[in-house]
């Protein structure tokens, strides 16, 4: 007779191994769950210290960051920035998943460590503020590449600290954005499509034989392309008389056109982790996006961030993030930049207005928007058109501005909202004669004339010439509502213009840039600062009589 005990052995070894089999079938769904759902990357790809501190601590891993939280908190409120630097790196270490760690750490060395330089030390400032984006950039997006909080972080920094004015050195970090980038970019509006394509690693650059000769000729005079800053693809001038004629011939070939743009791609990506295909991505879609800009770097990180919401989180706050430097495009995203002189302004950008339009719309639209938000952003668009109304009409766009009159009197149908453009300009400045406030009217000319001069100086005559013509448009109807108030507050208008141009160029009262006062006297043909001109010539625009 058989042994029970044993056959049922059998039995359940049977369904163990059934068991083992089906589950080991799982395997790879399940992964494919993890690589779905989990924002962290797998920990064979982590650095191998890490990997060994997360395995031999175990479960206490978990005790020894609660209590380094603790500490850290602590530390914040003993306002110890600099010693919170070195907590975090030791908690990111200890759990490279834990998102607000990574979030708090940036948000300490971009706010809290570089305000606490003053305004004049603003090297150091903007060293933490990038570090505060680094930390982001390098570490945080490397163990959680599909985070929507890092990424939403990312957007909010560029937004807020860099492209906004929150910070009293905001134009500094401008300044050395735009810098690090155009040396990167070559210029505005780069060709994305050549980027997008170009190799990624310098073996698939050097598999095109062209590419590999021009390389190995340039090495073989001295100099390696591959291991140099890219700097002389703007300034080809500074390399060796010797390299000059293979990198910078008088007719490029398509070789040097290939290492160009794998030059530009890779520094892009290795400084600023922007992969030329998703921002040719966003150029194609919105338009041309200035990636030397701080609102371009927060919609592209808004966008990357809509990507892996959870059904747990709510998108708001990364849609607002793309909404609202589409919006300031419009308003200041032209950007006036003259490398080597360290000049830089911003203007509204006429390019982006649609794309504007389209985003106020999007977020009134939003069913999350409560009702203070909604009313917020109403008052807020409300400004936007007449704001661009007016630039539209001053750049000679009537025909867009009319658009826009038409949309502000959708939003509130009021009379003084009423076309056609010419009319609703007039009525603007007319409220402000009527109401008796001559000398703001007299204000905004002059002040319209000295814009005039300073986009005439750094060579920007399509916005120079709009400001002129406004400010001729109020000068001609301020003269004719109220000619005898106005010939005391302005005066002809040629004198107005050389009074306003001599108030310009004046090295105590003028413009505080004297870099711009010599490009303004370069552009009139006016002699040098401190030299008299030998004979007195008409230096004003024409203008009404």
């Amino acid at each position: 007779m058989r042994n029970p005990t044993r056959a049922r052995k059998w039995v359940y070894l049977a369904v163990a191994l059934a068991a083992v089999i089906a589950s080991s079938s799982l395997h790879p769904a399940l992964l494919g769950m993890r690589d779905t759902w989990s924002r962290t990357t797998a920990v064979e790809n982590f650095p191998p210290a890490l990997v060994l501190s997360t395995q031999m601590l175990g479960s206490f891993r978990g005790m020894l960051v609660v209590g380094l939280w603790l500490r850290a908190t602590a530390l914040q409120e003993e306002r110890r920035y600099y010693e919170l630097v070195q907590l975090f790196d030791w908690i990111t270490q200890l759990e490279p998943g834990l998102e607000e760690v990574w979030v708090y750490a940036a948000w300490n060395m971009a706010y809290n460590i570089s305000v606490s330089f003053r305004e004049e030390r603003r090297e150091e400032r903007w060293r933490w503020v990038r570090k505060g984006l680094e930390v982001l950039l390098y570490r945080g997006m490397q163990y959680n590449p599909r985070s929507y909080v890092l990424n939403r972080e990312l957007a909010w920094i560029y937004f807020h600290k860099i492209a906004g004015m929150s910070d009293e050195a905001h134009w500094y970090y401008k300044l050395q954005m735009a810098k690090q980038l155009h040396a990167i970019l070559g210029g505005p509006e780069p060709d994305y499509a050549r980027l997008a394509a170009a190799p990624k690693t310098a073996g698939e650059l050097l598999d095109d034989k062209a590419v590999r000769a021009l390389v190995e000729e340039a090495r073989n005079a001295g100099f390696d392309p591959l291991k140099a800053d890219i700097a002389w693809l703007n300034n080809p001038e500074t390399l060796a008389e010797a390299v000059a004629p293979i990198l910078a011939p008088a007719e490029r070939t398509p070789a040097h056109e290939a290492l160009e743009a794998f030059l530009r791609a890779k520094a892009l990506y290795d400084d600023w982790r922007i992969d030329a295909a998703e921002a040719k991505r966003l150029v194609d879609k919105y338009g041309p996006i200035d990636f030397r800009q701080g609102e371009a770097h927060c919609l592209y990180w808004a966008t990357q961030s809509l990507k892996y919401v959870k059904p747990t989180e709510n998108p708001i706050h990364g849609e607002r993030l793309v909404y609202n430097p589409l919006v300031q495009m419009c308003e200041v995203g032209r950007l006036t930049y003259i490398p080597g002189r360290d000049l830089i302004d911003r203007s509204p950008d006429i390019r982006f207005v649609d794309a504007g339009l389209d985003a106020f719309k999007r977020l009134l639209a939003m069913p999350d928007l409560g009702p203070g938000a909604k009313q917020g952003a109403t008052s807020a668009y409300r400004y936007w058109l007449r704001n661009m109304i007016a630039v539209l009409y001053g750049r000679g766009r009537r025909e867009k501005a009319n658009e826009l009159l038409k949309t502000l009197y959708e939003l509130e149908p009021r009379e003084e909202h009423k076309g056609p453009v010419e009319v609703f300009v007039v009525r603007e400045i007319e409220r402000d004669i009527m109401e008796g406030q001559h000398e703001q009217v007299a204000g905004y000319v002059r002040g319209l004339i000295w814009e005039y001069y300073y986009w005439l100086a750094v060579d920007e005559q399509d916005i120079a010439d709009g400001q002129l013509a406004m400010a001729e448009a109020f000068y001609a109807i301020a003269m004719e509502r109220a000619p005898s108030r106005y010939r005391g507050l302005l005066g002809p208008w040629s004198g107005l213009t050389a009074e306003v141009l001599r108030g310009f160029l004046d090295p105590q009262y003028g413009h505080r840039n004297p870099l711009v006062r010599t490009l303004l006297r370069e552009r009139l043909g006016l002699p040098p600062e401190g030299v008299e001109p030998e004979t007195e010539e008409a230096t004003e625009p024409a203008g009404p009589p």
